[in-house]
């Protein structure tokens, strides 16, 4: 079954595995052409003040609850939900320089474009940098989960 959508709100249907039911949402076959990461949607913002990990962790816990496909994983077809687990999808790492946002966009991204593992079965994943001169949020996410086509398919 696909999900069923109403307005503004998406119905999963579980999909059956041997004896036990897990809540999944069925992909496109458009969306299977990225299943493998390897077109990763990936941004970079700069805070000039520096931002508390403790709250970031805290959203995440709470986008994970609502938002769970972000953070489950693919597998044949479909994304399955599994209990958020935050090793798996944030990281922070403090350095003891500035950040130069100033710096032509190729440099930045020499610098910065494989700071984040990999993502594949996982579908999400966020570092944070504290430099002395504020916070850069690093977010990537597979176009599985965040380019919303598998939910209106």
């Amino acid at each position: 079954m696909h999900p069923t959508i109403f307005g503004d709100t998406c119905q999963m249907s579980p999909i059956m595995t041997g004896r036990s039911q897990r809540k999944a949402v069925r992909t496109s076959q458009v969306d299977t052409f990225f299943a493998n990461g390897g077109y990763p949607i990936e941004f970079l913002f700069f805070f000039s003040r520096p931002i508390e990990t403790r709250r970031i962790r805290s959203a995440l816990r709470a986008i994970a609850a609502d938002f769970w496909p972000a953070f489950g994983r693919y597998e044949g077809g479909a994304i399955i939900r599994e209990v958020y687990n935050e090793r798996n999808h944030f990281d922070e790492v403090v350095v003891d320089r500035d950040y130069q946002p100033s710096a032509p966009s190729i440099e930045i991204h020499r610098e910065y474009c494989e700071i984040n593992p990999a993502v594949d079965h996982k579908l999400f994943f966020l570092t944070v940098i504290q430099h002395r001169n504020g916070t850069l949020l690093i977010p990537k996410m597979n176009h599985v989960a965040g380019d919303g086509y598998s939910f209106f398919y």
